[in-house]
């Protein structure tokens, strides 16, 4: 018999935050699912008709199979990750398995899936592009650092000077999970013509200070931290010190706001404190990792998430 949960979790591989949340829903009574996207090609289990002969399935991490079509709500966690293809396969042929099981699940979940997306897979997509997030959040009246994008060296070293080189420099995109680059300052040594013009990057002025705000915002639930560190990336090694905080309203608008204009249910946001006590935007993840701040600050984020997904599971049954 297949599967047929309330809540579908899509993500890949070894996801922490997939399973935590899977097993507090099952413990709060509502049925959910994990599949990992990224092994159709090494469990199978992928099915779907034109005619509607049978149902949309796809495998769960259990091996059994999930009626795409009856699940409610759609946590889509995560669609990255590389593809786990059977070593036998040789390299081109690795390639082509992966596109077509990429392509074969978006096509399932376009036909099949009547659901509520936390959040939707194109806005999530178009929202993780750091240009599409800058703009938001200069939309919705949040403090954006002074920020050029580009490959043009001339260009690149004017914006350094007029901002007398208090600039970081960060990726547009991200090297992927399995590559994290962290953010650096820039100097004058490091800005080499050949590696500027190789491909654009984001330049930004610097923002003092020691004070990071790290916020989650599920639906109109907005559960902020304050992270102290005097590293300019607090990220790696995570050693900072952190707290539970309370936004000022303004800020809290703000961001759901940016939410809104993105077409997002959920995001986690890195902004930062100046000196002055001024907030600025540093940046949005559609889906980032929020349950670390239960141990390091004692937020109950689990509970909270929880809360947020069964929410919007008792929306949508209202509205069938």
């Amino acid at each position: 018999m297949n599967l047929a949960p309330d809540v579908l979790i899509l993500t890949r591989t070894d996801d922490f935050h997939a399973f935590a949340v899977s097993n507090a829903l099952r413990d709060r009574g509502v049925s959910a699912a994990v599949v990992e996207t990224n092994r159709l090609a090494a469990v199978g289990g992928l099915a779907w008709s034109v005619g509607g002969e049978g149902p949309a399935t796809l495998p769960d991490t259990g091996g059994r199979r999930v009626d795409v079509s009856a699940a409610r709500v759609v946590w889509w966690r995560r669609f990255t990750g590389e593809h786990m293809v059977p070593d036998q396969v040789d390299s081109q042929a690795r390639q082509f398995v992966a596109g077509e099981c990429r392509a074969s699940l978006l096509g399932l979940l376009a036909t099949e899936a009547n659901a509520l997306y936390i959040s939707d897979p194109e806005a999530t997509r178009a929202a993780s592009n750091k240009l599409v997030q800058l703009r938001a959040a200069k939309q919705a009246g949040l403090h954006v650092p002074r920020t050029l994008v580009s490959s043009d060296p001339v260009a690149v070293h004017e914006f350094c000077e007029a901002m007398d080189w208090n600039v970081i420099v960060k990726t547009v995109g991200g090297a992927g999970p399995r590559q994290p680059l962290l953010t650096g300052r820039l100097r004058p040594d490091l800005l080499q013509a050949a590696a500027v013009q190789l491909c654009p990057a984001i330049y930004q002025e610097l923002i003092p200070g020691s004070r990071h705000l790290r916020v989650n915002v599920f639906g109109q639930q907005i559960h902020a931290a304050e992270l102290r560190s005097e590293r300019l990336d607090w990220r790696y090694p995570l050693d900072c010190e952190a707290a539970p905080t309370v936004l000022d309203r303004a800020t809290a608008d703000q961001l759901t706001r940016v939410l809104d204009l993105l077409g997002l249910r959920m995001g986690i946001f890195d902004l930062k404190i100046t000196p002055d006590g001024e907030v600025v935007w540093l940046e949005i993840n559609p889906q980032g990792q929020f349950l670390w701040l239960e141990g390091l600050a004692g937020m109950p984020l689990l509970a909270a998430f929880t809360d947020f997904l069964i929410g919007s599971l008792e929306q949508q049954k209202a509205l069938s």
